[in-house]
């Protein structure tokens, strides 16, 4: 092997110590974070979100990974892996492919003031761009949840 190599010399530091008094905080299948009435929700005419996130189960059974205002929006993992964006249970938009079990994806999804609904769903390897929109003539567009509503988040 070539070059020096790795070497590891201890820094010292005012807060070099055991410390005991950490919790353990495990995140168990099915955990999520929920925000009560969020207020920000009340004004919106548009909507970016982006996340990456790491599927353990792709298949078999719809899961939900965002929701706003109950079943206002929600972005989900459909029975096949697929992702959709639904709007009031309707369906808007549908990933050109399907997730892969234990492999990071990235997600972004807009909904600009016309409504019209914008997702790019793609694998860390970024092999495929898989840039979908929806709302085409004739189409109904997506409206944002007006007032306070509660955002749920999958763990």
């Amino acid at each position: 092997m070539d070059g020096p190599g790795f070497k590891f010399t201890p820094c010292a530091s005012n807060i070099d110590d055991a410390y005991d008094n950490g919790a353990l905080q495990p995140v168990r299948k099915g955990s999520y974070a929920y925000v009560e009435r969020h207020v920000g929700l009340s004004a919106l005419d548009a909507l970016t979100l982006a996340v990456w996130f790491w599927p353990t189960m792709t298949t078999g059974k719809r899961q939900v990974l965002i929701g706003l205002g109950g079943s206002a929006l929600t972005v989900e993992v459909a029975e096949d892996g697929y992702v959709e964006v639904h709007g009031e249970g309707e369906l808007k938009v549908r990933s050109q492919f399907a997730l892969r079990n234990r492999a990071w994806c990235f997600l972004a999804l807009r909904v600009d003031a016309e409504g019209r609904v914008i997702l790019d769903c793609r694998p860390s390897d970024y092999r495929h761009c898989a840039v979908v929109e929806t709302c085409s003539r004739g189409e109904r567009p997506l409206r944002l949840p007006r007032g306070t509503g509660d955002v749920a988040f999958a763990a």
